[in-house]
């Protein structure tokens, strides 16, 4: 029963961060359109990030960036 509880964890951030994607506001759509196309060599930000229990709006894990 140990062994579920992660798993219905992870799954519930995966489907929040989902909802929260699929919901942006206007100011992080515009946001993450110029985020998405930056050529910075070897970073690549996402979205809706879980950290611990919190969610990034953004985040870049290569320069340790959050946004």
């Amino acid at each position: 029963m140990a062994e579920e509880k992660p798993a219905k964890l992870q799954r519930f951030k995966v489907a929040n961060a989902r909802r929260l994607r699929n919901n942006a506001t206007d100011a992080e759509a515009r946001l993450w359109r110029h985020l998405w196309k930056i050529p910075i060599e070897g970073t690549h930000f996402r979205r809706q990030v879980p950290i611990g229990r919190y969610f990034a709006d953004f985040a870049c894990h290569q320069i340790g960036l959050i946004i």
